[in-house]
C-alpha cells in the first residue's frame, strides 16, 4: 500500500479527531489517543500468550456518535493497524483488565466512549499507523 493510498481520503496524526460516515448511516468521530508497540508486557501481565514471531500492539481510542440516533455497538471492528510494510491487521480477540475494550450497549448522539483494541504484528515489522474503515469512509492516523 503506497503512502498516498494510506492517507486518502482523510488523515491526521495520533491524537487528532477525524470524522467519517460508516455503514447504515453511521456518523462517527474517532480520536486515536495512543499506540503502544511493542506492548508484550501488557499481554503477559494479563496472563495471555503471544505466538512466537509476533509482538503485540495496543491502540487506545475514543469513539463519538456524531449522528442523531443511538448506535447499538461501537464500530471498533473497522479499527485496524497498518504495519511498516503496508499490511493491514484486524484486532485480536483479547480482553485485558488494565486496558478495557469498548463497552457494550447503546452510544447516544454526541456521547463519547473510550476503549482499547489489541493486535498481533510480526516481530520484524513496526506499526506505521491506525485506520478505521467502515462503509465508504477511511480515516487514517499516522505515527
Amino acid at each position: 500500500m503506497s503512502q498516498d493510498e494510506l492517507l486518502e481520503p482523510r488523515s491526521g496524526k495520533i491524537g487528532d479527531l477525524l470524522e467519517g460516515d460508516g455503514s447504515f448511516g453511521l456518523r462517527a468521530g474517532w480520536r486515536v489517543l495512543a499506540v503502544q508497540y511493542p506492548a508484550d508486557e501488557v499481554f503477559i501481565e494479563a496472563g495471555l500468550q503471544i505466538p512466537e514471531g509476533f509482538s503485540s500492539a495496543v491502540v487506545g481510542a475514543l469513539f463519538t456518535n456524531k449522528g442523531n440516533e443511538p448506535v447499538e455497538i461501537v464500530p471498533s471492528r473497522g479499527l485496524c493497524v497498518i504495519d511498516s510494510d503496508g499490511g493491514v491487521h484486524l484486532a485480536a480477540p483479547a480482553e485485558v483488565a488494565s486496558h478495557p475494550g469498548f463497552r457494550d450497549g447503546a452510544v447516544m448522539p454526541e456521547e463519547t466512549v473510550a476503549g482499547h483494541m489489541f493486535y498481533l504484528i510480526a516481530t520484524e515489522l513496526d506499526v506505521r499507523g491506525v485506520q478505521w474503515r467502515d462503509g465508504s469512509d477511511t480515516l487514517t492516523w499516522m505515527r
